[in-house]
């Protein structure tokens, strides 16, 4: 049974058809309806069906520009980034603590400070419009769902190792599946913190952190150390990993990393600092130094493997290697996971047990 007075949020108040949010979860029998007092005495004004209570509704667009203003920390700025006037803004505010009765910002000439009210009522306006962001996302599968095949769009982000040697693959035997699914795959650094508006899957080997995202992991890369013919030739092929130290090395450079090669074998574990290393930060050019004759290269096991099939590159300290690399396919929290979306994960589980048969751009012997 429901109790006092609960504040509700409006989907939109002005068409005559207002839908009700409780603002605190109290039973799932509570029902809102327009009140039977007589005239309503505000514009968002409603009688719970079990108690009667008058209920004030608050409409999403307050909120929306509340959590706006607070996120951004001035007029100015949430003006900036929305453009929402600022004057708009303002009588929204205004708005928004006349139905709460008490003021959210104590304002000054040069700008709107916070109360505390403001901060406590912005913790739940926020977790509100997550849970509506999730209802409504989890309605739109729901719908696209009812249909038989799939449509649509598919945009997939990936770093520049997984491109062509993985995700196209994924990509090409996922469209030969669902014809009428437009695929778009677009690059990204292997380190972002989010994923940007409208991807459906990041396939990464860096984790962003950031609570909304799921993960899941497609499985584990091994990684081996590799040299050219002509390289091994002319510097001799190392037999122990102190005896890296005296090599020419290439380094796959991304922000917060140190030249390290981390290695183990059964007979133990060592680090081998790299000196004045030949760097770059794309996956194909490093292979393509190692290739080359630039010098000794860690990298994926299947990246390589038809350049070993070919001998342009052979196989260095093989029993000594690193941790293998986990690979995950990264989507969004509350994003339900509709069928577009679980066909891909499906694809991409399934391609990746056999990744080292998916390289076929090879390099030639040099």
């Amino acid at each position: 049974m429901a109790t006092g007075c609960q504040s509700l949020i409006s989907t939109g108040s002005r068409s005559g058809a207002v839908i009700g949010i409780p603002w605190n979860r109290g039973s799932s029998k509570a029902r809102f309806v327009p009140s039977r007092r007589g005239r309503c005495k505000g514009p968002g004004a409603m009688a719970c069906s079990i108690c009667g209570t008058l209920t004030t509704m608050i409409d999403i667009r307050l909120v929306e520009h509340f959590v706006l203003l607070m996120t951004h920390g001035s007029l100015t700025r949430a003006e900036a980034e929305s453009g929402v006037p600022k004057a708009t803004l303002s009588r929204q505010i205004a708005r928004l603590e006349a139905e709460l009765g008490m003021p959210l910002f104590v304002r000054t000439p040069r700008r709107m400070v916070p109360t505390e009210a403001a901060q406590t009522y912005l913790l739940h306006c926020r977790q509100v419009l997550a849970d509506l962001g999730a209802g409504l996302d989890q309605a739109r599968v729901a719908v696209q769902n009812l249909a038989e095949g799939l449509s649509g769009d598919l945009r997939v982000l990936t770093s520049n190792y997984f491109s062509t040697s993985f995700v196209c693959q994924v990509l090409k035997t996922f469209a030969e599946r669902h014809p009428q699914v437009s695929c778009h795959l677009d690059l990204a650094g292997d380190g972002l913190q989010d994923l940007p508006e409208g991807v459906d899957c990041y396939v990464c080997t860096h984790l962003p952190r950031h609570p909304h995202l799921v993960t899941k992991r497609l499985g584990r890369l091994a990684y081996g150390l590799f040299a050219s013919p002509r390289y091994l030739r002319q510097h001799g092929l190392p037999a122990q990993p102190d005896e890296l130290k005296r090599h020419r090395s290439i380094w796959l450079d991304s922000p917060g990393t140190t030249p390290v090669w981390s290695l183990m074998s059964r007979e133990g574990a060592c680090e081998v600092p790299l000196t004045q290393p030949t760097t770059t930060n794309d996956p194909w050019v490093q292979k393509t130094f190692a290739l080359d004759g630039f010098g000794i290269a860690l990298l994926p096991d299947y990246f390589c493997r038809p350049e070993l099939e070919t001998g342009a590159l052979l196989p260095v300290l093989p029993d000594w290697r690193p941790r293998p690399m986990p690979v995950y396919g990264v989507y969004p929290k509350q994003r339900a996971v509709g069928k577009k979306l679980a066909a891909l994960l499906e694809v991409m589980t399934d391609c990746f047990a056999r990744i080292d048969t998916l390289q076929v751009y090879a390099g030639r012997r040099r």
